[in-house]
């Protein structure tokens, strides 16, 4: 898969078998993941966009991040989906069913010092 200011193209080998950009709140498309269950996860400058294989859902500060503006996405070994922001850090907890449990927010009051998170770029 890779992205751009297109929206999100995956690829099958070489050849593009999906152009993804109906649904997604911008199709900017700065940094992406792959979750356990193989849904698709967009950082834009605008929201998050989950694509589950069928449609893509938004997923905004409506929903609990702390802002839109993404600039790195990541996965960890519990499978949590990490979203840093321009305004800190979120971690996004799935279910069984692979959809959103929760979103937590790290911040200043949690402890996080740097609030803006640089673009891709985590460890």
């Amino acid at each position: 898969m890779d992205g751009n200011s297109n929206g999100v193209y995956i690829y099958n080998h070489e050849k593009i078998i999906k152009h993804l950009t109906k649904g997604l709140c911008n199709t900017y498309a700065g940094s992406m993941v792959k979750d356990k269950f193989g849904n698709i996860w967009v950082g834009t400058d605008n929201c998050v966009g989950w694509f589950n294989g069928t449609e893509i859902k938004s997923v905004t500060t409506k929903e609990g991040l702390t802002s839109g503006t993404v600039y790195l996405m990541n996965t960890d070994s519990y499978g949590n989906i990490w979203v840093g922001t321009n305004k800190g850090l979120d971690k996004i907890t799935l279910n069984e069913k692979g959809e959103i449990a929760t979103i937590r927010n790290y911040g200043k009051a949690e402890g996080f010092k740097g609030i803006e998170c640089n673009s891709r770029n985590m460890h």
